[in-house]
């Protein structure tokens, strides 16, 4: 019997309602991401022994990148009322996680 990844033991437990992590639950809610993250090219990172804690600590920097990218882009549109296009509030930043989740987070960014 093939061993479950970390990834299909977390997903497992939000599907039985079994979760508390908020945001593990939140990470689960679209089945798509989990289903992307079961890829073959992302076993090291949904096999790794700590998904819990990664995944919780960069679904967090994800969430907070989220509603820094809302409040910037709120700003960037008073600053800029005369025109509906908006540029690309990320524009000139460069973004570095130091945790050892950094993998992780970096999927997460671009999959949610």
């Amino acid at each position: 019997m093939r061993r479950r990844s970390k990834l299909e033991f977390v997903a497992d437990k939000v599907r039985r309602g079994e979760e508390n992590n908020i945001l593990l639950v939140e990470l689960f809610e679209d089945e798509a991401v989990a289903l992307k993250l079961a890829r073959p090219e992302f076993h090291r990172v949904s096999s790794c022994v700590g998904f819990r804690k990664e995944a919780t600590e960069s679904m967090a920097l994800v969430n907070e990148l989220r509603r820094l990218r809302a409040t910037m882009t709120l700003v960037e549109k008073r600053n800029h009322e005369e025109s509906p296009a908006v540029g690309d509030p990320w524009c000139g930043w460069h973004l570095l996680d130091l945790c050892s989740g950094a993998s992780l987070t970096v999927i997460l960014r671009f999959l949610l």
